[in-house]
């Protein structure tokens, strides 16, 4: 306020709308700066496309597309998938789009959902197209070892056992 005041009579306050659009544009026109950076170095060394099926909390089913090369990550976008049947044809023409647009000899690997959906979606593509390998997503993998691994009798009796000892550990601090 004091700034404002320093102003002097006659100074005009922005309005939202001013704020908003203007703010908005910058912000739009700096992310595209950094996906046309990360285009030619998708052109030089290629890229990986990331795929991600989820629910939101509105029950919506999503999909995001990430791109990953040497620069960095980048969003692509995400199409709200609510509405239509995620069989593996209909992901495959909805991945195709992507990579169209990515261009397919810009793209070295795809790694999607571990559904069978999207395992025969990215097969599906890679026949389409020799120079891109599929793979699923071993962040997905590891949880699911390690979830198997967290219910076998040993481990339980163990993790039991060490909850156990931190219990009495904070219990009897001296």
């Amino acid at each position: 306020m004091d700034t404002i005041v320093a102003f002097g009579h006659g100074y005009k306050l922005l309005t939202y709308h001013s704020m908003h659009v203007n703010l908005l544009q910058d912000a739009k026109k700096e992310a595209q700066l950094v996906v046309d950076s990360y285009k030619r170095s998708w052109e030089q060394v290629g890229c990986t496309l990331m795929v991600d099926g989820w629910t939101d909390n509105s029950q919506r089913s999503l999909i995001n597309f990430l791109l990953y090369c040497s620069d960095g990550v980048c969003f692509l976008k995400s199409v709200d998938a609510s509405n239509v049947v995620k069989d593996a044809g209909t992901l495959c023409n909805l991945f195709e789009e992507v990579v169209l647009w990515i261009g397919p000899s810009n793209i070295i690997h795809i790694v999607t959902d571990n559904g069978s959906n999207y395992t025969v979606a990215g097969r599906l593509l890679c026949d389409k197209y020799e120079s891109i390998t599929w793979s699923p997503c071993v962040a997905y993998c590891l949880n699911l070892v390690l979830k198997d691994i967290s219910e076998m009798d040993h481990i339980v009796s163990l993790a039991k056992r060490a909850f156990e000892l931190k219990k009495f550990m904070y219990n009897h601090s001296l």
